[in-house]
């Protein structure tokens, strides 16, 4: 807890958004507690389970110091759009963003992507993709 590179921790990293919100806001609680009594000046930071509205988080250890909410802005995962739906998207991110900061806190955006299609093999784990995925043809170019 005392290396000057280290700065705070995230005890999970997209935990599945069909989570009960019970059960992982209780781990959240407990890890934010036992990382606060081993590195009290470090940042908590908890992923918001691709459930990133006020209702669900805001007010949500609200108090607490050094907390921080995690969302991750993807475009990979949309159906194909036009160029123009991507900027609306970049600006209803930021507002949503915003919206959060005042219901919950700071926010990190801790994972990004200007992809706009998920064809890159392993996007989505190892030699895999999500059902219904990708949604647009890929071109696969041989290395």
């Amino acid at each position: 807890s005392g290396h000057p590179a280290v700065k705070g921790v995230e005890p999970v990293n997209e935990p599945w958004e069909l989570t009960p919100l019970t059960l992982l806001k209780k781990f959240y609680w407990d890890a934010y507690l036992i990382v606060k009594k081993e590195a009290p000046h470090w940042k908590f930071v908890m992923h918001d389970s691709f459930r990133f509205t006020p209702e669900t988080w805001g007010g949500f250890m609200r108090g607490c110091p050094d907390r921080a909410l995690d969302t991750h802005i993807y475009q990979a995962w949309q159906d194909p759009a036009p160029r123009l739906s991507f900027y609306n998207n970049a600006c209803a991110a930021k507002k949503q963003i915003a919206l959060m900061e005042r219901a919950f806190g700071p926010v990190v955006v801790g994972e990004w992507s200007l992809a706009t299609d998920n064809c890159a093999m392993w996007i989505n784990g190892f030699n895999d993709n999500l059902p219904g995925f990708p949604r647009s043809p890929c071109k696969y170019i041989p290395c």
